[in-house]
């Protein structure tokens, strides 16, 4: 097998192989024969017809898929000899049967960089600093008394903590966007289930009232098409309801699984939440930083075979997520020109991070892995097959792994950048207002 490789431009790639000895004719011979024995020919009975007969009907369609199996066979061959690791599939330009039946035939494709990480000295990181307080544990509580609360409906204007009932639709240049309407959404102000513009937008509305209003959304708003642009809102109000809070008892705390210990042991189990969700919230912020200080100081080529995967992936999530948001329809279509740059952007960040993982020696923790599983399955009723299915999927197992040999390599890193603590209110490294 003879091996050409060239390179047309940047990470792309083009491959001629020539395969002699390839044993195409007694293949073709062997498939032919095969299909004779039980091929019905009109005129002969089944597995009688003769092999002339059998080769005139035949031959074109067995002979092109005996080539394509070597082709297919000796490219992975080929790809390997060569010690070549490609990014995208390879795509069959032309093939050439010869008459000695040598077989020579040529593909392209795109190949990954080749990626030496710089400047981690360079990358200077916030970590938030803080101590869950009593006040803060209080406005927890509050918040827990919220989300028990029974709802009147009331004959007056709305303000903050109330719930309104509304329908929406949204607009860009008088055009509708995905997520842009919705139908008997129940909203209570001040949550920051939607955008702070919006919800201000709608205190002072009574029952009864359309609000139209403009809401500009900001430049890292998860949806592309939408960020750094104003939409005009149209909102009709269906209803506006004041909660009724429970009073702070045994039976209050017995609503949130604290059976013995009243008040008291349910504090305690909310500050133990607070804090596992401050580990996570200053966890976030670190490897956020870690992450963008890679991306400043490393420019790498990225195949842009890549690039067209993460634009779909993004479309699928994006759409996901509006609808999560909206509960309205989120099918209209994301152009690929939108998501480009982002996708652009997670890609780098991709083939950088798994340098990184690879220099280091990184292995997934299978505790941290068992453990992320469990919690993961605890948020669905069936918990037990959730669990087994990251256990034994090879997609969901791969993504949970990913996830887990960051968070191990953004605690590698942590010794290797420059880290500066900085006094935070818990509220503030949460993201919530307080």
């Amino acid at each position: 097998m003879e091996i050409t490789v060239e390179v047309i431009q940047g990470l792309e790639r083009r491959m001629t192989v020539r395969v002699p000895n390839n044993g195409i004719e007694s293949k073709v011979n062997k498939k032919l024969h095969s299909i004779a024995k039980t091929t019905h020919l009109q005129g002969f009975r089944p597995g009688k017809a003769p092999l002339r007969m059998i080769k005139k009907q035949y031959l074109v369609q067995v002979e092109a898929e005996i080539v394509q199996d070597i082709i297919q066979s000796t490219c992975i061959e080929a790809l390997s000899q060569e010690n070549i690791r490609p990014a995208s599939r390879p795509a069959l330009q032309s093939r050439d049967l010869k008459d000695d039946n040598v077989l020579e035939y040529t593909v392209t494709f795109e190949v990954y960089p080749e990626v030496e990480i710089q400047g981690l000295d360079k990358i200077k990181v916030e970590k938030p600093v803080t101590t869950i307080s009593e006040e803060n544990i209080d406005h927890m509580i509050r918040t827990l008394r919220q989300q028990q609360a029974d709802w009147n409906e009331v004959d007056r204007e709305s303000r903050k903590d109330d719930r309104l009932v509304i329908a929406f639709e949204g607009r860009i240049n008088n055009e509708k966007f995905d997520g842009s309407s919705a139908e008997n959404m129940s909203l209570v102000l001040g949550t920051g289930s939607m955008s702070s513009e919006f919800e201000d937008n709608l205190v002072g509305v009574k029952a009864g009232e359309e609000k139209v209003f403009d809401v500009t959304f900001p430049e890292d708003y998860p949806g592309p098409v939408v960020a750094g642009k104003t939409a005009r809102f149209v909102v009709n109000v269906h209803s506006v309801s004041e909660p009724e809070l429970p009073e702070l008892n045994d039976e209050f705390a017995k609503a949130y699984g604290i059976d013995e210990g009243g008040m008291k042991q349910l504090r305690k189990e909310v500050a133990k939440n607070m804090q596992r969700e401050l580990s996570q919230a200053v966890h976030f912020k670190v490897k956020t930083q870690i992450m963008e200080g890679i991306l400043e100081n490393n420019q790498i080529e990225i195949p842009n075979a890549l690039v067209d995967e993460e634009i779909e992936e993004l479309r699928q999530t994006t759409r996901k997520d509006i609808k999560r948001r909206t509960k309205g329809d989120a099918n209209l279509g994301l152009p690929s020109s939108i998501l480009k740059d982002q996708a652009r952007r997670h890609v780098r960040l991709g083939l950088l991070v798994a340098k990184l993982i690879q220099t280091n020696g990184i292995k997934p923790d299978l505790e941290k892995f068992a453990a992320e599983a469990r919690t993961i399955a605890a948020t669905y009723e069936n918990s037990d097959a959730v669990e087994q299915a990251y256990r034994d999927n090879p997609d969901l197992r791969q993504k949970l792994e990913a996830r887990i040999m960051e968070d191990q390599l953004v605690d590698v890193l942590l010794e290797q950048v420059d880290v500066s603590e900085i006094a935070k209110d818990f509220y503030d490294v949460i993201g919530q207002k307080a």
